[in-house]
């Protein structure tokens, strides 16, 4: 509970004001109201420090990039659609969306903005997102095809995924920096790095579009191939429960890869991360033996009287 994941950018806006590249802020943010200064993450870092907490900025690639082209157009993958670029296909992709895995001058550019990063954040980890790579725009572009095929991919896009996750990973560790990054390219047969640590976001209950495992069959598949994971799945905030839906997330145990639980839908107006955030703080410093609902609600409703 003492680690801010910070996820700093995403295809909508690029808020982070880079010392480096200034242009990303300038021209991807929402506005010049919308910017995190350099200042600005110097106090952020500050105040958590002095709390005992641990700031981990993500800068996700090679999707959720759409706001680097911005000011850097050269970087992203132009989505073709009958032989014309920056075509979006709804339900598949968007006109640019992925960074250009075939260019070298893309891996230079992320080795000069994550040697930058390396040195804003004092975290010995950097988060480096890399879900939801969608491959219809890379399979539209003919640029992308020629160099699949000069390398002996074929159309295996997975494989060219796996070339792009290797070379970012192999770069973040030559800047002595470690890593996190999503389940998805695991999940889908990338075969990254050992030290990569592997973020668990997906589930069954989520009600996202998909078609999503338990979170414990994907915590299964993973740990078995050897990654270290942090388990985010099962106290994922995006799906609204009602009733007092703090008790799923006082019964997940991450020990506990075979476990199911079940909930009945219930009215109520408790607010969204509390008192949430305190049945997954009591489960992660608690014993498994520590799971009975009706003893922990008389805790959680004090404390929930502390917070109002």
């Amino acid at each position: 509970m003492n680690v801010f994941h910070w996820h700093l950018v995403d295809d909508q806006s690029f808020p982070y004001q880079s010392k480096r590249f200034p242009e990303l802020s300038k021209k991807g943010s929402f506005s010049p109201l919308h910017v995190y200064s350099q200042a600005d993450i110097k106090r952020v870092i500050h105040y958590a420090s002095m709390r005992g907490i641990r700031v981990i900025p993500e800068f996700d690639t090679p999707g959720h990039t759409a706001s680097w082209g911005k000011a850097f157009p050269e970087l992203i993958t132009p989505c073709w659609v009958n032989g014309r670029p920056e075509q979006a296909v709804y339900g598949k992709h968007g006109k640019f969306e992925l960074l250009n895995p075939i260019l070298n001058t893309t891996y230079k550019f992320v080795r000069d903005l994550y040697e930058e990063i390396a040195e804003v954040f004092p975290d010995k980890y950097i988060h480096l997102g890399m879900d939801e790579v969608y491959h219809a725009c890379w399979e539209s572009n003919l640029n992308i095809s020629e160099f699949m095929a000069e390398k002996g991919f074929g159309r295996d896009y997975k494989t060219l995924e796996q070339y792009y996750v290797r070379r970012v990973l192999d770069i973040v560790s030559s800047l002595n920096s470690k890593y996190v990054i999503w389940q998805d390219p695991i999940e889908q047969g990338v075969q990254a790095q050992m030290d990569a640590i592997v973020e668990v976001w997906k589930d069954s209950t989520l009600g996202l579009p998909g078609q999503f495992q338990d979170w414990q069959d994907y915590m299964v598949n993973i740990t078995k191939k050897g990654y270290k994971t942090i388990l985010s799945a099962c106290w994922y905030l995006n799906k609204i429960f009602y009733g007092p839906d703090w008790k799923r997330f006082y019964q997940c145990e991450p020990l506990d890869f075979n476990g199911r639980h079940s909930g009945t839908a219930q009215k109520s107006d408790w607010w969204r991360g509390m008192p949430r955030a305190s049945a997954v703080a009591e489960r992660l410093w608690s014993t498994r033996e520590t799971m009975n609902v009706d003893e922990a609600a008389f805790r959680l409703d004090q404390q929930r009287c502390r917070l109002l």
